[in-house]
């Protein structure tokens, strides 16, 4: 039987160990970073009469490229102050987003209360219907409309739960105003309507920004 040199052995043993390495690396990777998800399927069916609503109508505006600090450095600190001297109308949100800070992954945490794991940001091209016990289907379970305007986002992980919907494309990165213009078009003859609860205008902020 023909033995390996002695120089040789020692190369495959250190190949060996290198490989089982490597692959450990990669399963504790795995194990630890690309976690998955336990989805719920259970849904809040409490009693959710507390009397009258403190306001018949909120609007939620988001704006994607507007940092917290913007608010003081480029002229915008009359809609700061406009929030901080009106906190009965208003309120002004610092938002701090852990990794992935994708649309998709952002929105599901906001409206599910749960927290996204960094795989999920590979599904923000393509978001599917969101399924989980989140705060849209249980206004909607209250007959409370909802209008949405701007990120098409929403359609995709909320089909038809809208009364009115005016999407925008917004994966375009050489178009950076149509999503913002939109919102500016739609929203001012929506505030003049009372058949809605709530407003959901999502902004990219690049042309508000700009301006």
């Amino acid at each position: 039987m023909k033995m390996f040199p002695k120089r040789n052995q020692s190369l495959w043993l250190s190949l060996v160990l290198t490989c089982q390495v490597v692959l450990f690396g990669i399963v504790f990777f795995c194990r630890g970073f690309l976690l998955q998800k336990l989805l719920i399927p259970d849904v809040n069916n409490l009693p959710t009469d507390h009397g009258k609503p403190m306001w018949d109508q909120v609007v939620l505006l988001i704006i994607d490229a507007l940092k917290y600090d913007f608010m003081s450095s480029i002229g915008l600190t009359e809609v700061y102050a406009f929030s901080e001297h009106n906190t009965s109308h208003s309120k002004f949100y610092k938002f701090v987003a852990d990794p992935p800070t994708t649309t998709l992954q952002r929105l599901k945490s906001m409206t599910t209360g749960t927290l996204p794991t960094f795989i999920e940001a590979a599904l923000n091209f393509g978001g599917s219907e969101i399924t989980e016990d989140n705060i849209i289907d249980q206004l909607l379970r209250q007959k409370s409309n909802i209008i949405q305007m701007g990120d098409d986002t929403w359609d995709s992980i909320f089909p038809e739960r809208f009364l009115r919907s005016y999407p925008y494309p917004s994966f375009d990165v050489w178009d950076l105003d149509t999503v913002d213009r939109g919102v500016e078009r739609q929203i001012f003859d929506e505030l003049k309507k009372k058949d809605w609860k709530l407003l959901i205008a999502h902004c990219l902020g690049w042309e508000i920004l700009h301006n």
